[in-house]
Protein backbone atom coordinates (compact mmCIF):
# COMPACT_ATOMS: atom_id res chain seq x y z
CA UNK A 1 0.00 0.00 0.00
CA UNK A 2 3.30 2.57 0.70
CA UNK A 3 3.80 1.69 -3.04
CA UNK A 4 0.58 2.93 -4.05
CA UNK A 5 0.67 6.10 -1.96
CA UNK A 6 3.99 6.88 -3.15
CA UNK A 7 2.37 6.33 -6.81
CA UNK A 8 -0.50 8.74 -6.04
CA UNK A 9 2.14 11.27 -4.87
CA UNK A 10 3.93 11.01 -8.02
CA UNK A 11 0.67 11.03 -10.41
CA UNK A 12 -0.27 14.37 -8.53
CA UNK A 13 3.21 16.19 -9.74
CA UNK A 14 2.35 14.63 -13.23
CA UNK A 15 4.59 11.74 -13.69
CA UNK A 16 2.35 9.74 -16.58
CA UNK A 17 4.73 6.45 -16.03
CA UNK A 18 3.65 6.18 -12.19
CA UNK A 19 0.24 6.59 -13.95
CA UNK A 20 0.79 4.44 -15.96
CA UNK A 21 1.70 1.98 -13.29
CA UNK A 22 -1.21 1.93 -11.44
CA UNK A 23 -3.30 1.47 -14.59
CA UNK A 24 -1.37 -1.41 -15.23
CA UNK A 25 -1.78 -2.61 -11.54
CA UNK A 26 -5.19 -2.53 -10.75
CA UNK A 27 -6.91 -2.63 -14.30
CA UNK A 28 -6.87 -6.34 -13.79
CA UNK A 29 -8.48 -6.36 -10.54
CA UNK A 30 -10.76 -3.56 -11.77
CA UNK A 31 -12.25 -5.72 -14.93
CA UNK A 32 -13.03 -8.89 -12.46
CA UNK A 33 -14.96 -6.25 -10.37
CA UNK A 34 -16.83 -4.11 -12.59
CA UNK A 35 -17.79 -7.32 -14.68
CA UNK A 36 -19.17 -9.37 -11.41
CA UNK A 37 -21.42 -6.45 -11.09
CA UNK A 38 -22.38 -5.83 -14.69
CA UNK A 39 -22.07 -9.07 -16.50
CA UNK A 40 -20.92 -6.45 -19.46
CA UNK A 41 -17.13 -6.21 -20.59
CA UNK A 42 -18.13 -3.29 -22.48
CA UNK A 43 -19.37 -1.25 -19.59
CA UNK A 44 -16.50 -3.11 -17.87
CA UNK A 45 -14.00 -1.09 -20.04
CA UNK A 46 -15.82 2.29 -20.10
CA UNK A 47 -16.22 2.26 -16.20
CA UNK A 48 -12.54 1.48 -15.71
CA UNK A 49 -11.84 4.00 -18.75
CA UNK A 50 -13.47 6.63 -16.72
CA UNK A 51 -11.75 6.03 -13.38
CA UNK A 52 -8.57 6.57 -14.91
CA UNK A 53 -9.46 9.63 -16.57
CA UNK A 54 -10.78 10.94 -13.30
CA UNK A 55 -7.52 9.80 -11.49
CA UNK A 56 -5.13 11.95 -13.89
CA UNK A 57 -7.94 15.04 -14.10
CA UNK A 58 -7.90 15.43 -10.53
CA UNK A 59 -4.52 14.18 -10.12
CA UNK A 60 -4.10 17.45 -7.84
CA UNK A 61 -5.57 16.09 -5.03
CA UNK A 62 -4.24 12.89 -4.56
CA UNK A 63 -1.71 13.56 -2.68
CA UNK A 64 -4.35 13.84 0.39
CA UNK A 65 -5.12 9.96 -0.30
CA UNK A 66 -4.33 7.96 2.33
CA UNK A 67 -5.50 4.67 0.71
CA UNK A 68 -5.03 4.98 -3.25
CA UNK A 69 -6.93 1.22 -3.40
CA UNK A 70 -10.23 2.94 -1.67
CA UNK A 71 -10.10 5.76 -3.71
CA UNK A 72 -9.81 3.57 -7.37
CA UNK A 73 -12.65 1.53 -6.28
CA UNK A 74 -15.24 4.20 -5.13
Amino acid sequence: MNDDVQLFQRIAEGDELAFEQVFHRYTPRLVSFIKKLTRDELIAAELIQETFMHLWIQREQLKEVENPSAWIYR
